[in-house]
């Protein structure tokens, strides 16, 4: 089982779980073995967002929206996470404008820039010569379209050519070492629970 590089070696709890138990088919072994690395997987998928919210400002949608599963069959006794997607855009960071330049009433003169906050125990990092503003036009590029809020950062001295500043990605927050190792004990630990639980309910099966 696998989450963007984590491995989980079951094979040492799969025969620790199968000595305990008398009568066990190779049918039955391989179904249990699969639930079991499914709900792991389901399991591994959702403490993914709440381990990343630990340490960065992200929402769970993004995480969320950004893993999928991959599941275990009969002939395939392999389950993972898949974790993609590109670099979460700063106005995701609560961002706070420094001494905006664009605010109505004010001079044009450069402005403080745009404080954000991407880790939830640090303290607010500043982007300087950014600014905080909607986008107007289809040519902005990065990402920007008409009425998206987002942080802005201009090209050069061309003031219509700008482009959306970014922060970390998903897969590079799910790299962190506190949350790989805190992921790889809760994929261990709900596959050897959901394994057991399976044997002993196939076996009661069978024996009726």
């Amino acid at each position: 089982m696998a989450l963007e590089g984590i491995r989980v070696d079951v094979r040492t709890d799969i025969k620790r779980a199968v000595a305990e138990f008398t009568a066990i088919t190779d049918k039955i072994a391989t179904t249990a073995t699969f639930r079991a690395l499914n709900r792991a997987a389901e399991s591994l998928r959702t403490e993914a967002g709440r381990e990343v919210r630990k340490v960065y400002n992200v929402k769970l949608r993004a995480v969320r929206e950004a893993t999928r599963l991959r599941r275990a069959n009969a002939k395939s006794l392999f389950a993972s996470v898949i974790v993609e997607g590109a670099r979460i855009p700063l106005v995701e960071f609560a961002p706070r404008a420094v001494n905006p330049w664009n605010v109505k009433g004010r001079r044009h003169r450069p402005g403080g820039g745009v404080s954000v906050q991407i880790k939830v125990g640090g303290g607010r990092k500043l982007v300087r010569s950014a600014f905080l503003a909607s986008s107007t036009r289809n040519n902005y590029t990065g990402g920007g379209s008409a009425g998206q809020l987002h942080v802005w950062r201009r090209r050069g001295r061309d003031r219509d050519s700008l482009r959306t500043l970014r922060s970390i990605s998903i897969p590079q927050a799910v790299s962190n070492a506190a949350i790989r190792t805190a992921l790889a004990a809760i994929a261990g630990d709900v596959f050897q629970k959901n394994f057991q639980q399976q044997l002993r309910f196939m076996s009661g099966v069978a024996r009726g």
